[in-house]
């Protein structure tokens, strides 16, 4: 194509999406292979080769059903289903652990391959049913919400069902069969429980019986501690993304020209690429430009504003030109706003922290907007500090005397109808040829417009046809006025707005709120929170209902499967403990509470049900044969101890490179569920057996 380009004209690249997806998806599919290596040599170090081939099987063929039912759904293979795999590399391997573990028990009680492989699937059928089926609706409620925040996270819930559903079914075909013709009864057989991790085991979770009380303590007291450590490192909503560019505003006063707009963007860019670490600019005048970027927001074309799309050499140095060009910019550029931002996730939002002041008359928003900007400046971590009206601009009002106009047939309507034709152009129609419209408008000419004397400006009755003088029905003063009347569910409004420097938003307006909420507003006048907190506020209120609703199904499941709710609630008791470790995991990594780590906390429900469940099939099994209470609970818990182990470790190494190299989007949700996961197993093995013995009596 730059073949054919005229003389004088070049081509360029200064976006490539493709560029940009090739890479994520490029590093989120290593990610993948690492993750499966991970978990295979986790399987191959606990388990055994044989066991662990057989066990891996699952993952390939539950990958490719998945693969097979997404585009059904219309789900692509993108970062947040890639991601999925991810997470569920671990899970896929669980239903498989669980039945080869249970073979390889029978195998070593004496009974022949085919026997032990029929046997050892057909013991734990429902009991893997169940916890698959707990995994499942753990993500599959997530479809529930709504918005744009759903519409992110949609092919989560539906890759990992898909795939889980797989594995369980080859847990049940594969595998036995597998097993059957591949696993044979060891040469030296160990007793179960005749090991030293197991006897470790077994005397502690004696003292743990003991003391059951000082168990039940120290669980609640690190369930307050979570809840510590969750305000210590706050809650935010998406983050900043990380990509090699970054955006600049640049807001004149209302009405400046296009041309006085242009020269300070021509300066902003100057300034710009003076920045060693910036690769090219491109300027929009009077408009945001295409919407490169999911979360700008676009603005309306107006001749006071332009911005500039900016590529750096990669995205570890935008953070460095965001910084070095506002500290020049604040003085750089008397009378206009030049800021450079980056580009973040989640919701496009005019700024982190934004404050809607709404009522009918502007001049007393004005007033309200001046109070709310001096609270949010002594609030420390803001900048930027402004609303979106700005200042009066000259302008000329229209005063039209309604018993003149009336007698003679003119309405509001048709002054207006008089100066649109006058300047801006009335459309009358709109010409179509090929794929193109193009709007048809009457309006004067340029030097009739130049010369035409509001007072002259002939109005048309629109119910008589003829026309007057506008200065025999109005009357037009010179004034200063609001450049710009904005509304909001049709109501007059104001937003200030802010932007932080190295704190949260969320904190910023918790900490501003008391002062603000102290604020004496008129009759009529209301301030609400907006911008990242109202989004942030809404998608987790969303979440806590989906997460209800989980609850909810969870509860039914497991309430069929053990009869009592005693024993439910044993099994659930893991559930707000393995908050604990969420928050541990992300105190530690300095990561804050987003809506990305929020929906981590919420898919360790089904992960952590689904060792309860079978653990209580275990003691269930125990107790049928005669044995005591606590010695059926210690007994399950040594024959549960490997595949618990083996599952939570299949898991968290099939989520570690996720944590490590998934990006700011899901490093968060990675750590929750690593710490939570790790936290929740250890609470199986120990507090749920301590539950279990209060909850459940003797006999």
């Amino acid at each position: 194509f730059r073949a054919r380009l005229p003389a004088g004209l070049s081509l360029e690249v200064l976006h490539d999406s493709p560029r940009q997806v090739d890479e994520r998806v490029g590093s989120f599919m290593k990610n993948l292979l690492e993750g499966l290596v991970i978990v295979v040599l986790c399987m191959g170090l606990l388990m055994g080769l044989r066991a662990a081939v057989i066990s891996a099987t699952a993952i390939p063929l539950s990958v490719l059903v998945a693969l097979a039912l997404m585009p059904l759904t219309a789900v692509d293979l993108e970062l947040v289903s890639i991601a999925a795999f991810i997470v569920a590399l671990g899970m896929l391997v669980d239903d498989n652990i669980i039945v080869v573990d249970n073979i390889d028990v029978k195998l070593r009680q004496g009974l022949p391959p085919g026997e032990a492989a029929i046997q050892g699937t057909h013991e734990l059928t429902i009991p893997v049913i169940v916890g698959t089926l707990g995994n499942i609706f753990a993500f599959f409620p997530m479809l529930l919400l709504s918005r744009e925040t759903g519409a992110y996270i949609r092919s989560l819930p539906l890759v990992l069902s898909y795939s889980l559903g797989a594995s369980m079914l080859i847990a049940f075909t594969v595998a036995p069969l597998a097993a059957r013709a591949v696993m044979r009864r060891p040469k030296l057989v160990k007793e179960p429980g005749t090991g030293q991790v197991a006897q470790l085991y077994r005397r502690f979770l004696r003292g743990c019986l003991r003391r059951r009380a000082l168990v039940v303590l120290a669980s609640l007291g690190a369930l307050a501690g979570a809840g510590a450590l969750l305000y210590a490192i706050g809650f935010s909503f998406f983050p900043e993304a990380e990509r090699d560019q970054l955006t600049v505003d640049i807001w004149l006063k209302e009405g400046s020209s296009l041309a006085e707009t242009e020269r300070v963007a021509r300066l902003a860019e100057a300034e710009l690429r003076r920045d060693p670490n910036v690769v090219s600019t491109l300027a929009y005048l009077g408009t945001g430009g295409p919407r490169f970027y999911i979360t700008l927001m676009p603005e309306f074309q107006t001749s006071n504003f332009a911005q500039i799309m900016v590529n750096t050499k990669s995205p570890a140095v935008t953070a460095g030109v965001v910084d070095r060009f506002n500290e020049r910019a604040r003085t750089r550029y008397p009378g206009a706003r030049v800021f450079a931002r980056k580009l973040i996730m989640g919701m496009p939002i005019e700024a982190p922290v934004a404050l809607r002041l709404s009522g009918p008359e502007l001049t007393t928003l004005r007033r309200l907007s001046a109070e709310v900007q001096a609270i949010l400046r002594a609030t420390p971590g803001t900048d930027q500090v402004r609303d979106n009206i700005g200042d009066d601009v000259p302008s000329l009002h229209v005063e039209v005397d309604g018993e003149r106009a009336s007698r003679i047939g003119i309405t509001h309507t048709d002054v207006a109808l008089a100066f649109l034709s006058t300047h801006q152009g009335l459309e009358l129609t709109r010409f179509t040829e090929d794929d193109k419209e193009i709007p048809v408008v009457l309006r004067l000419r340029e030097e009739e417009r130049a010369a035409a004397s509001l007072a002259g400006l002939p109005v048309a009755s629109s119910i008589t046809g003829e026309k007057v003088p506008l200065s025999s029905v109005a009357s037009v003063e010179p004034r200063f006025g609001p450049g710009v009347i904005r509304h909001h569910n049709g109501r007059r409004c104001l937003t200030v707005l802010a932007w932080t420097t190295g704190r949260l938003a969320n904190d910023v307006v918790v900490e501003a709120w008391p002062r603000l909420s102290a604020l004496r507003l008129p009759p009529g006048y209301r301030l609400e929170v907006a911008g990242e907190k109202e989004e942030m506020d809404r998608a987790f209120f969303e979440l806590l209902i989906v997460f209800a609703v989980i609850l909810a199904l969870l509860v039914g499941l497991l309430a069929l499967q053990l009869r009592t709710l005693r024993r439910v609630f044993v099994v659930l008791v893991a559930v707000p403990l393995s908050l604990v470790g969420a928050a541990l995991g992300l105190y530690l990594g300095g990561y804050s509470f987003s809506f990305m780590a929020f929906l981590g906390v919420v898919s360790l429900a089904g992960m952590v049900i689904k060792n309860g469940v079978v653990w209580i099939e275990f003691v269930e099994r125990a107790r049928e044969a005669g044995r005591p209470r606590e010695e059926a609970v210690i007994e399950a818990g040594i024959a549960r101890l490997r595949p618990i182990i083996l599952t939570a470790a299949t898991t968290l190494g099939g989520l570690l490179p996720l944590g490590l190299f998934g990006g700011v989007l899901f490093e968060p949700m990675a750590w929750a569920m690593i710490a939570g996961l790790g936290l929740a197993t250890v609470l199986t093995l120990v507090v749920v057996p301590v539950f279990y013995t209060l909850l459940v009596p003797e006999a």
